[in-house]
């Protein structure tokens, strides 16, 4: 899509991305439901991490459509965070990871709206 390089700014959020995922699943699997044990759940596993990826790499790309729709999910959660309150985890690795989960995101959009990388989208 773009010819120029990509803003260090949009490399560290493609980045943040893919980590918010794997530590999605990390999460998911240490404290959730554990690894997936069925056709099923591993079809989910294989579509969340292509899903990831995909959004990771749109905006390694430029995708602008992406960004814009990061910038949407991220600011619905946002909104929608203090209604559902989710439970704290009581602390340790869990809290850590609980604590990624929420500040990745947010750090991943905000780095996609720094002016280097506004100007490069929307090239």
């Amino acid at each position: 899509m773009h010819r120029t390089p990509t803003p260090l700014s949009v490399t560290i959020a493609a980045t943040l991305i893919a980590v918010y995922g794997v530590l999605s699943l990390l999460r998911l699997a240490l404290y959730g439901s554990g690894l997936p044990s069925s056709a099923v759940g591993m079809a989910i596993w294989a579509f969340c991490i292509v899903g990831f990826s995909v959004v990771a790499y749109s905006l390694y790309r430029g995708s602008n459509v992406m960004r814009c729709l990061l910038a949407l999910a991220v600011g619905a959660s946002l909104v929608l965070f203090p209604i559902y309150k989710p439970e704290m985890p009581e602390g340790g690795l869990h809290l850590v990871l609980y604590v990624l989960q929420l500040a990745l995101p947010v750090v991943a959009c905000a780095l996609t709206f720094t002016p280097q990388a506004m100007a490069w989208f929307k090239k």
